[in-house]
């Protein structure tokens, strides 16, 4: 509920009373109009970390695939991937950028998705996490004569074993938790904290072999 673009009022008066009754800390997640801790990733600047890496690479055509409108950290990645599409004057199409889930069967489906209702195809795909990351490498192995950069976030496990190894936006979780930590012992208590992610390029997006 703390990821919806637009909570659900109910919801939010549930939080308001169990706030009265102890600290809410809230981690990777902020509701408007509550007054509570929170810590989370700045996950627009991750989008565009992605987007700068890309462009050198020289990528000039590129998707987005996964997650569900309406989630804030979904709603956040279109929006700012739109914006640094234009900021670098790349274009933006509709059937580039597809809503497919979180996991990797909606990667592989997201992918499927983009190869079967497109001509003109991308050279650059990421994906809303590692798990769809992961799907749309899966699924490319189907179509072994399209190459394609890929690009994940997170960077989990996952992301440092696919084959190939999966480029992705790292969040520091450490920090988080440490911070979220000191914010329960703290005497504050309505202050917003975004921490600043780092991309890891690795083999998916350094071999230019798609482009």
């Amino acid at each position: 509920m703390i990821n919806d673009t637009v909570p659900d009022p109910n919801s939010v008066e549930v939080l308001m009373k169990v706030q009265k009754q102890t600290k809410l800390v809230m981690i990777n997640g902020r509701i408007e109009g509550m007054h509570n801790c929170s810590i989370r990733t700045d996950e627009a600047r991750g989008m565009e970390l992605i987007i700068e890496h890309l462009v050198n690479q020289g990528h000039e055509k590129i998707a987005l695939i996964g997650g569900v409108e309406g989630i804030t950290t979904t709603d956040i990645k279109v929006s700012t991937f739109k914006k640094e599409l234009k900021k670098y004057n790349l274009a933006f199409k509709d059937s580039w950028q597809i809503y497919s889930e979180y996991d990797i069967a909606g990667g592989e489906a997201g992918f499927e998705q983009l190869i079967r209702t497109n001509r003109e195809l991308p050279t650059a795909l990421i994906g809303m996490n590692d798990l769809v990351g992961i799907g749309m490498i899966k699924a490319s192995k189907r179509f072994s004569d399209k190459g394609f950069a890929f690009v994940g976030f997170d960077d989990t496990t996952l992301a440092q074993t696919s084959s190939p190894e999966l480029t992705s936006v790292r969040h520091p979780y450490e920090e988080l938790g440490k911070l979220a930590i000191d914010m329960m012992d703290a005497e504050v208590s309505d202050r917003d904290i975004v921490i600043t992610p780092r991309l890891v390029a690795k083999e998916s997006t350094l071999s230019n072999r798609n482009i």
